[in-house]
């Protein structure tokens, strides 16, 4: 039951460690928006127009869909960015379910043998030579279940946080 309580401790830990923002990659995508916010606006102080021809229907076009086509791509580019911490912290959540799940999977297998109808007498099966060998009494067995579904159980609750 103790190592049960460290572990909780430093599941509670390692959960403040994945909630915490990680500030280089913050500065890094405010970095990285600031020089997509410049050269998206430094064209247009180089912007000349020949003042002398008028502005036809096929240029205007031209230039509504050449800067739509700008706006949705940097805008695209920038949700991306802002979105890395988010996508980092969540690979930082999975590592930490898969130790979780590899937990389960180990309870899981120490139970696997343990089938609480091989000692009743109602419903005995012949044994075959890779019958496992049960040394356990009836209560034992119970009792040795019944850590096992706790032990499930605070893995479970342990994910959740």
């Amino acid at each position: 039951m103790r190592t049960t309580v460290v572990y909780l401790k430093n599941m509670e830990n390692r959960a403040e460690w994945i909630g915490e923002p990680v500030i280089w990659i913050r500065y890094l995508t405010w970095a990285f928006c600031t020089i997509i916010f410049v050269c998206s606006i430094i064209p247009f102080f180089y912007f000349r127009s020949d003042l002398n021809q008028p502005l036809n229907l096929e240029s205007v076009v031209t230039l509504k869909d050449a800067g739509l086509n700008d706006a949705v791509l940097t805008g695209a580019a920038i949700f991306f960015l802002l979105s890395v911490e988010v996508r980092y912290k969540r690979v930082r959540a999975l590592k930490t379910l898969h130790e979780l799940r590899s937990i389960a999977h180990v309870i899981d297998m120490h139970q696997l043998t343990k089938d609480p109808h091989r000692v009743s007498k109602a419903t005995q099966h012949p044994k075959t030579g890779e019958s496992p060998e049960l040394t356990l009494t009836r209560f034992e067995l119970r009792r040795y279940l019944d850590y096992c579904s706790e032990m499930l159980s605070l893995t479970g609750k342990v994910a959740a946080v």
